[in-house]
């Protein structure tokens, strides 16, 4: 038996995905041999693998803007800088901001004890990257990378389009994997998996969207519906596949609409939405006894009714 955990992408989000990993981990007693995760779910990753939640709270929900950009594509309301923006078009730039802080906060958030850990106790965390060079998704091991090199992939893996610069290795271009592939439940797949728990940050659409006031949320609004497309066909093709290999599949999925702009990190917000990914994990996972009447055939007997991922069945 293997078990995986697959995070998707989603920026300051990936909080409520830290939150559902707690209750996992914490409460259910739940370990991985295999951890993928996607833009943000690729910070996420290493110190899941080793069970390490605490730290993993402290380190993300800690994380700000200024901690992530050395030039910061956004003001404090969470709007473009437009002189910023201005310029950088005319200067012929790849991106409104420029990300080398999160470098240094990659390093803080994964050891280089905590890669050689991951390794000694043979488990595994990757990395999603988009290679833009030839239009493929990549998949970045601890098995196979050194510390410093993986710690570049997680960078590349979490660089948002227009948002971060276009990051360069091994001779090609790359991306955030989220513009491939978001949730990667068929890479757990191919490796192996026999069970897999897969956190989701974007909601089922359920209401219309606001009118658009400008072509910067004409542009984000677009990335947006793409990147709910490739999250459809990720789901299905994962659900799809995971029948076919007789492989079990326990979704976590934001139940609604965390933000608008998922690159704003502000501490209080993320502490909420660990909270909430933690609530939502153990709402969908009660175990509950309930005797049964005591028969001739069945003395004494004892049944666990187990609320699982919102389905109710009998053990």
């Amino acid at each position: 038996m293997k078990r995986a955990l697959v995070l998707s992408g989603g920026g300051a989000k990936g909080s409520w995905s830290g939150g559902v990993i707690e209750y996992l981990v914490k409460e259910q007693k739940i370990s991985w041999d295999l951890v993928i995760g996607t833009s943000t779910g690729s910070l996420l990753a290493p110190l899941s693998a080793i069970g390490e939640v605490d730290r993993l709270k402290t380190a993300y929900t800690t994380v700000t803007s200024k901690s992530i950009f050395n030039i910061n594509p956004f003001n404090k309301k969470g709007k473009v800088k437009l002189l910023n923006a201005l310029w950088r078009v005319i200067t012929k730039k790849t991106s409104l901001g420029e990300g080398n802080n999160l470098k240094k906060k990659i390093k803080e958030i994964m050891t280089e004890d905590d890669f050689n850990r991951i390794r000694k106790e043979n488990k595994e965390s990757i990395a999603v990257v988009s290679n833009m060079t030839k239009f493929q998704s990549e998949y970045k091991s601890t098995k196979t990378e050194t510390y410093d090199s993986y710690c570049e992939w997680m960078l590349c893996s979490s660089s948002v389009p227009l948002i971060f610069e276009v990051q360069n290795n091994d001779g090609c271009e790359y991306l955030d994997g989220g513009v491939l592939n978001c949730i990667p439940i068929q890479e757990a797949i191919n490796l192996g998996a026999t069970e897999i728990d897969v956190v989701i940050l974007s909601a089922p659409v359920t209401k219309d969207y606001p009118p658009m006031e400008n072509m910067w949320e004409v542009v984000m609004r677009t990335l947006d519906f793409m990147n709910k497309e490739i999250n459809k066909d990720d789901i299905m093709l994962g659900k799809l596949s995971g029948k076919a290999e007789e492989v079990k599949l326990n979704i976590y999925r934001t139940p609604i609409s965390l933000t608008k702009n998922s690159i704003i990190f502000t501490k209080e917000q993320m502490l909420q939405w660990w909270a909430m990914g933690y609530e939502f994990a153990r709402s969908h996972y009660e175990v509950k006894e309930v005797k049964l009447k005591r028969t001739k055939t069945n003395p004494k007997y004892q049944i666990k009714s187990i609320i699982e991922k919102g389905k109710t069945r009998k053990k």
